[in-house]
């Protein structure tokens, strides 16, 4: 599962990483991921899936979520044609990001999105 894999790339980054989050009062930074996936069919059945994924960084200062956006997108890539938490992951593709800021948390916010394909193994 895929969401595994993730939790355990991402939790080495940030410590307070997050497979959803509810309405917590979370130490800043932290992460939170989130997973949507669509299977990849062929005549013999599921071959494999492919996921929209999207990883926001909170915290208090805008450094510290540039930081942690380009040692997840790095980690996230270093993915690609491995096997992690027995997920085989074949391609993970970098769509984008949306920075942010929230006004009443005084929070900073970066939302990265990605494209991964898995296969089953």
């Amino acid at each position: 599962m895929l969401s595994a894999a993730l939790q355990s790339k991402l939790i080495a980054i940030v410590p307070n990483t997050f497979m959803l989050m509810g309405d917590e009062d979370v130490a800043t930074p932290y992460c939170v991921h989130e997973e949507n996936q669509r299977p990849v069919w062929l005549k013999k059945g599921v071959a494999g899936y492919e996921y929209d994924c999207e990883v926001a960084v909170v915290a208090d200062l805008p450094d510290v979520v540039e930081t942690y956006k380009g040692l997840i997108r790095t980690a996230l890539e270093a993915m690609e044609g491995t096997t992690v938490e027995g997920t085989a992951v074949e391609l993970v593709e970098y769509l984008g990001d949306a920075p942010g800021y929230n006004l009443e948390s005084k929070e900073y916010i970066n939302i990265s999105r990605y494209l991964i394909q898995t296969s089953n193994i």
